[in-house]
Parts: C-alpha cells; structure tokens; sequence
C-alpha cells in the first residue's frame, strides 16, 4: 500500500512529479454573499509559485507544467478572468496524514462580496 487515496489528479502517479499537460478545475460561477465560506481539503505538493493573485487564468490544457508553477486553490473573478485570491499547501502531505484545509474566511472574502467567481483548483 503506498497510502495514495487522492480523489482527483491530473495524471497518473508516476507522472505526477515530472512534467505533464497543466490542468484546471473550475467550479461553476456564483456570487460571493457575507455567509460564503470556501474550504477544499487537499493532499500532495505545494508547487513553486506561492500566489497567483492578480494573474489572469492562464492554463489552457495544452502547456506543460513547469517546475516554477502554482498548484493550488486560487478564487478567480468571473467577469474579467483575473484570480483575486490563492493559496496553497504549508507543506508536501501523502495519505491521510498529508489532509490540509485550504480554506477562505469571511475576512477573506469580504472584499469580494456581490463578485461573481469561480473556485479554481491549479
């Protein structure tokens, strides 16, 4: 047993180090009230890159990843395309003891209240 039991990747485990097609997964659009709360528990990596706020989505499923990329959650703005928020992992976690919540709060997300966004997964 190598204790992987992710719910989702986007390649096969021993790819998953090396270079692969960039990937993201976006939530349907919704609009941030003052009782939004966004929470995704994740295990594995952090990636290079600590923040990806003020970019624009870029990953078109056609790049490669980089050794420098972001791998994380990243709240992203529907309107203009642009993530207003991100965070990512403290530290590399494998199997159920590498769980760690990335969560935003409602001081977090009280600029954003009345945005229409999307939750990106990295």
């Amino acid at each position: 047993d190598d204790g992987f039991r992710a719910g989702m990747m986007s390649t096969d485990i021993p790819s998953r180090d090396s270079r692969h097609a960039s990937s993201l997964l976006r939530s349907e659009a919704f609009t941030v009230t003052r009782q939004t709360r966004i929470s995704v528990l994740t295990r594995g990596g952090v990636g290079s890159k600590a923040s990806v706020k003020g970019q624009r989505d870029v990953v078109d499923g056609l790049a490669l990843s980089a050794g420098d990329g972001f791998l994380g959650v990243a709240l992203r703005d529907a309107v203009n395309g642009t993530w207003v928020a991100s965070k990512r992992r403290s530290s590399v976690g494998e199997g159920d003891a590498g769980d760690e919540d990335l969560a935003f709060g409602p001081e977090e997300l009280a600029p954003h209240i009345g945005r229409a966004v999307t939750v990106d997964l990295v």
